[in-house]
């Protein structure tokens, strides 16, 4: 993927203005999100750039949407989160810096994340309030949705009201919660990976994971110099000595042919 060059400094097209950019989801559906965004005024403005990934401000996929000022970005997984900004660029193909961060889970209830204004849920026409919090990371098990608020701790959410899961902060680098099977499993830094069943946690490994994900019912833990190792409920077995990268998504299930 060729990203357009970026400038450096932010002169013509670029006014305080696009720092101030207003980005926000206007509809949202299950592997769909329909962003729109205040235009820009300046006189030779050409068009906007829609970028997303899974990760805050690691954008690996970009969308040149022309002229216009919202974009449908389709064919996303369910259940995952995704972050959106956007660029503008002028008519010499300069492009400005991001637009301020969005963040949005997919699926038939959407959880999105408006930093200060704080977490919300929108179920197709009707937006409501969930916390004034903000979420440094948000995730799904077991139909409950499971908030990361730093140091207040692990938060769930049942529909109706919030429980604390605990008061630890987890590890903020790569995917640390992921759904494995009905359970969760989070990666609590120094003091290892845990798995939550909805009631009891339970210890997985001491090691700290640099990034999670899960394959056909398996839990798949990089573990950085020592390398990628899998968990099948009962024991780890090493996969591989290598170390994955982890700029962005580093691992994700494919669906077999």
């Amino acid at each position: 993927m060729n990203f357009p060059q970026k400038r450096q400094t932010i002169t013509d097209i670029v006014s305080a203005s696009l720092l101030l950019l207003a980005l926000f989801p206007a509809h949202l559906s299950a592997g769909a999100v329909t962003l729109v965004w205040d235009p820009n005024i300046e006189d030779d403005l050409a068009g906007y750039n829609v970028y997303y990934g899974i990760g805050s401000r690691v954008y690996d996929s970009f969308i040149d949407v022309g002229n216009i000022t919202s974009c449908t970005v389709t064919d996303l997984e369910p259940e995952t989160q995704y972050y959106f900004a956007i660029t503008a660029y002028d008519t010499s193909l300069n492009e400005s810096d991001f637009s301020g961060e969005v963040s949005a889970i997919t699926s038939n209830e959407l959880a999105v994340d408006f930093g200060s204004m704080g977490l919300w849920q929108y179920d197709g026409s009707t937006w409501n309030s969930l916390t004034p919090s903000d979420p440094q990371h948000l995730a799904i098990y077991d139909g409950k949705l499971v908030g990361d608020f730093g140091n207040t701790g692990l938060w769930e959410f049942d529909g109706s009201s919030w429980t604390q899961l605990t008061s630890s902060d987890a590890d903020n680098d790569g995917n640390y919660m992921v759904a494995w099977g009905t359970s969760l499993a989070i990666d609590l830094g120094g003091i290892g990976l845990w798995e939550y069943d909805g009631s009891t946690w339970s210890r997985l490994t001491s090691s700290n994971p640099e990034y999670l994900a899960v394959y056909d019912t398996k839990l798949v833990g990089d573990f950085g110099v020592d390398g990628l190792w899998e968990f099948d409920g009962t024991s780890w077995s090493k996969l591989t000595p290598s170390d994955a990268d982890n700029s962005g998504n580093c691992m994700v299930t494919v669906d077999s042919q």
